[in-house]
């Protein structure tokens, strides 16, 4: 006998889980690196100079 879950899921449901997750994946990624941002910015005191290679 099958569930009732299976009889109402689609044939799309595990590509739509599939998105869900890396929506999920991504969303975690973007929060966290909005969380670090502060902490990367340069203080007061520091040069926000990029240096390049040659220098």
């Amino acid at each position: 006998m099958t569930s009732p879950l299976s009889r109402t899921r689609s044939r799309r449901a595990t590509s739509s889980i599939a998105v869900r997750v890396a929506h999920t994946v991504l969303g975690g990624l973007v929060a966290l690196g909005w969380l670090l941002l502060p902490v990367a910015r340069p203080g007061p005191g520091d040069s926000a100079e990029w240096r390049g290679k040659g220098r």
